[in-house]
């Protein structure tokens, strides 16, 4: 009948157990991988928690077109040393807006290049001299809001969301998995959970990540930190909470 074992309620093992992650542990923002070619999915240090998290999540946003950028994959930069190898500090125009920030290929200009599945851009260098850069271009991104300082993309329909497994089907407003095939391959968990419609777990065997397995209360976690084998990662409780609790 196409679903298996794993596909539920969100509810199973380690339901009402502290939540548990591998991650960085830092002091300042120095300790904190840089990672994905100048993406700040893990660059700053939270020092309250003293664990990396995304810059963004530090900062927060005040505008729309940040959130833009953000769910493109582009950091916003003022210096050249605030991007990644092989990545750029170009202003250009985002959504109707000037935006600055870090860009993963850069082309001469009017060299004619090709930019793959991303968007060849005018913009200007941090000197003003003329280039062209390669801007990501994620479907249904151009209507991401920022709401009360946090970045939300919301969906209409399933092409508002990216075209990857486990992300590709729109229900109630987010982009999520309809069936565990969705979820085979992904990295936080190989059932897609029908509470939230988002890959995760049911059992502990649906935690396959390279960082992950226990399952709890439909999301995969770590049971000590002999499974985090990255460098500078430990398993760190977070909170206690049921999936109910946790936003779709």
């Amino acid at each position: 009948e196409g679903e298996g074992e794993g596909e539920g309620e969100g509810e199973g093992e380690g339901e009402g157990e502290d939540f548990a992650l591998c991650q960085f542990t830092c002091q300042t923002d120095a300790d904190c991988p840089d990672l994905n070619s100048g993406d700040d999915l893990l660059s700053a240090c939270d020092n309250e928690l003293s664990v990396c998290v995304s810059e963004a999540a530090v900062g927060g946003c005040t505008t729309d077109t940040e959130c833009v950028a953000l769910f493109n994959g582009v950091r916003p930069c003022a210096a050249a040393q605030d991007c990644g190898a092989g990545t750029t500090c170009a202003t250009f125009d985002l959504g109707g807006e000037d935006f600055t920030g870090c860009t993963f290929n850069t082309f001469d200009a009017g060299a004619g290049a090709q930019c793959g599945a991303g968007t060849l851009t005018p913009a200007t260098d941090l000197a003003g001299a003329p280039i062209q850069v390669c801007i990501p271009s994620q479907p249904g991104t151009d209507d991401a809001t920022c709401d009360a300082g946090a970045c939300s993309n919301r969906c209409a329909a399933d092409t508002d969301c990216p075209a990857l497994a486990g992300i590709d089907t729109c229900t109630d407003g987010a982009c999520g998995c309809s069936e565990n095939a969705d979820c085979a391959a992904s990295p936080i968990g190989t059932a897609c959970v029908e509470a939230r419609n988002q890959c995760g777990c049911v059992v502990d065997a649906d935690c396959t990540g390279e960082l992950s397995d226990k399952c709890f209360s439909g999301f995969c976690g770590c049971s000590g930190n002999e499974v985090c084998t990255a460098e500078g990662t430990s398993c760190l409780g977070l909170a206690t909470f049921n999936d109910g609790d946790v936003d779709a």
